[in-house]
C-alpha cells in the first residue's frame, strides 16, 4: 500500500488474484497532494471518478473538461496529460486487467472516441468508492472489496445506461435469471431480489426484460416452479405438508397451501388422492 496526503493506493499486483481482473484502486485530493499539470501513462486499462473539483486531461491529443461527477476511461500506453484547475480536483480510480476490459467501457458508454461522461449515480458511485478506499492493507479482503466496488457501479450504471435493446441479449439475460430461479428456489431463504444481486442487475431491469421475454414476472415463476416440484414431491414421497412446503422453497405451510389450491384447483390431500397416491395421505398429516 502507498499512502501519502491527500493520496491513498493499494496495487494487488497481477499474479494471485490477476483471474479475477483488479489491479488497483485509489485515491487523489490535489487539494492536499498538490502538484502541476503532467503525463502519465497507465499500465492498465482505468475508470476514474471525479469526486470533487474541475480540472481536465488531454489524450491522443484531445482535451477533455472534467468535473464532479464525471466517468471518464484510459486504456494502457496512451500519454494523458492532466490539469487541476487551483488544486482542486479529487477522483477515485479502478484499475483492471484487460480481459473484459473493453465489455466494462462499453457498459459505461464510454469509448475512446468519447471518454468522458457524466453520471447520474454521482453520489452512489462516491459512497461505493469510500466504502471500500479505507483498507488497512492489500489484503484479499481488500481485493474482493474493489472487485464488489465494480460489480456495484456497473450495476448502478446499468439501471438508466441500458444497452441498446437487442433480443438475442433479453432472451439471453432472461435465461440467465431463469437458470438462477431454477438452481435456487428449493432454498426458502432465496427470493427474486436475491437473483438480481446475483446477476448484478437491478430488480426493475430484472423483471421488464424477464416478463418480456418469457412473458410472466420472475416472482409468479418461482412460484411456480416451487409449487410444480412440491406436486412432484406430494406423488413420490410420504411427506406431511409441512415438510413439503419447506423442501419446495416456502416457510409459511399457510400460504404454501393457498397457493397451491389456487394453482391446482384442489388441496393438497386433494391432489394426492386424484393422482393416485392415497397410500400417503394416512401416514402423514395431510390436511384439506
Amino acid at each position: 500500500m502507498v499512502e501519502e496526503k491527500g493520496w491513498k493506493s493499494v496495487t494487488f499486483g497481477d499474479d494471485k488474484y490477476s483471474f479475477l481482473k483488479i489491479a488497483s484502486i485509489g485515491y487523489r485530493d490535489y487539494s492536499v497532494c498538490k502538484r502541476g499539470d503532467f503525463v502519465a501513462a497507465n499500465r492498465w486499462h482505468s475508470l476514474y471518478f471525479v469526486q470533487g473539483g474541475s480540472g481536465s486531461f488531454t489524450v491522443n491529443g484531445k482535451k477533455y473538461a472534467l468535473e464532479k461527477g464525471d466517468l471518464f476511461f484510459i486504456r494502457p500506453g496512451e500519454p494523458v496529460a492532466y490539469c487541476t484547475d487551483d488544486d482542486t480536483l479529487k477522483y477515485y480510480w479502478i484499475a483492471f486487467f484487460p480481459e473484459h476490459a473493453e465489455e466494462i467501457a462499453e457498459i459505461l458508454g464510454l469509448s475512446q472516441e468519447k471518454p468522458v461522461r457524466h453520471t447520474k449515480f454521482a453520489q452512489r458511485i462516491e459512497w461505493i468508492f469510500s466504502s471500500v478506499i479505507e483498507w488497512d492493507k492489500g489484503t484479499s479482503r481488500s481485493y474482493f472489496a474493489a472487485i464488489s466496488a465494480l460489480m456495484q457501479i456497473l450495476s448502478a450504471e446499468c439501471e438508466v445506461e441500458e444497452l441498446p435493446y437487442s433480443v438475442e441479449k433479453h432472451k439471453a439475460l432472461a435465461e440467465s435469471i431463469k437458470q438462477t430461479i431454477d438452481l435456487n428456489f428449493k432454498n426458502p431463504d432465496f427470493s427474486v431480489n436475491d437473483a438480481a444481486q446475483l446477476l448484478y442487475i437491478s430488480h426493475s431491469t430484472m423483471s421488464r426484460v424477464f416478463k418480456e421475454t418469457m412473458g410472466i414476472t420472475p416472482v409468479a415463476y418461482l412460484i411456480d416452479v416451487r409449487l410444480g416440484f412440491a406436486a412432484e414431491l406430494l406423488l413420490e414421497q410420504d411427506i406431511s405438508v409441512k415438510e413439503l412446503s419447506v423442501a419446495a422453497g416456502f416457510y409459511d405451510g399457510g400460504y404454501f397451501m393457498k397457493r397451491f389450491k389456487k394453482k391446482f384447483g384442489m388441496t393438497v390431500k386433494e391432489y394426492r388422492i386424484r393422482h393416485g397416491a392415497e397410500q400417503f395421505s394416512e401416514t402423514k398429516s395431510i390436511k384439506a
